[in-house]
């Protein structure tokens, strides 16, 4: 991998798919890590960063766990260099479902980050932006973890707020970017209604076109607050005909896709997981009612 090239953090692929050696294999790259405080080894971080990308699972001790998160997050600190930056960014991202199961409630020295670049705080790259947004909202999904009131403090929601505009032009961005906020500003006093429609459309526009709720867990769940910020802003909010109709046919195909889900479920025995799944398809299934009875209201 070329570090110069900008996108190169962000498209290669570092699964371990396929690798019999365990994660005990790897888990020292987290100490070789502490050791490489260098400015002159800026690309061999990055190069170990990338290659702890391809690590989804973090092990069961709670004291290397918070080693680890510390150390990414000390990589996305201030000072650091670009590629550094990013590779830690990618890294946490590829594992954020193990990262959001771990409680650092009780952790005041995990550092307080920010994973862009002052000079990037007002662009917007749609592959950088894509894994931030998806790595902050699968951390605010445990409200007792401690991620919520770091992520709030690091300024974060903020970020979110600030890419709305440029986030509309993309698929997934806007889903992950609502489901973020209803998980933790709910009543963002910075976003204006409008901006809600907007995203409350394009996240089920996301939910109709892409596998979104075939692949990620924390996708479908996303879709309860989302039906309650629905019926308050397209319902009650009075939105237009032409803007209920395209959100009906959305809601239908995000139907579609959740029975998908529902006959690929290959393990039934998992009851919780299952009754799951069929509570949200009654909430949406309610939503639809709603905005048919809205569509042919006079």
């Amino acid at each position: 991998m070329r570090l110069e090239q900008p996108d190169s953090v962000w498209s290669g692929r570092f699964s371990w798919e396929g690798d019999t050696r365990s994660f005990d294999h790897f888990s020292w790259l987290v100490d070789y890590l502490g050791c490489l405080c260098d400015p002159d080894d800026d690309e061999v971080v990055t190069h170990t960063l990338l290659v702890l990308s391809g690590m989804r699972q973090l092990g069961n001790s709670t004291e290397w766990q918070l080693a680890y998160v510390k150390r990414l997050f000390s990589y996305m600190g201030l000072g650091q260099p670009r590629h550094v930056r990013h590779a830690a960014l990618r890294a946490a991202h590829d594992a954020r479902s193990a990262l959001a199961s771990i409680d650092i409630s009780g952790d005041e020295a995990l550092p307080l980050i920010n994973p862009l670049l002052p000079d990037e705080q007002e662009s917007f790259d749609p592959k950088r932006d894509l894994c931030f947004l998806r790595l902050v909202f699968t951390l605010a999904r445990n409200r007792d973890s401690g991620w919520r009131p770091h992520l709030v403090k690091n300024n974060y929601v903020k970020r979110c707020v600030d890419i709305i505009e440029p986030s509309l032009r993309w698929y997934l961005h806007p889903f992950y970017l609502l489901g973020f906020l209803l998980r933790i500003a709910p009543e963002e006093p910075q976003v204006t209604d409008e901006q809600w429609k907007k995203l409350i459309k394009e996240a089920w526009h996301a939910a109709a076109v892409t596998n979104v709720l075939l692949i990620d867990d924390d996708g479908v769940e996303a879709l309860r607050p989302l039906v309650k910020c629905t019926t308050q802003h397209m319902i009650d909010g009075g939105a237009s005909k032409d803007t209920l109709k395209r959100l009906d046919d959305h809601v239908a195909s995000a139907l579609k896709m959740l029975e998908r889900r529902k006959q690929n479920l290959r393990d039934p025995s998992p009851e919780t997981r299952a009754c799951t799944l069929q509570n949200v398809i009654f909430e949406v299934e309610g939503l639809k009612d709603k905005v048919h009875e809205a569509l042919i209201s006079p």
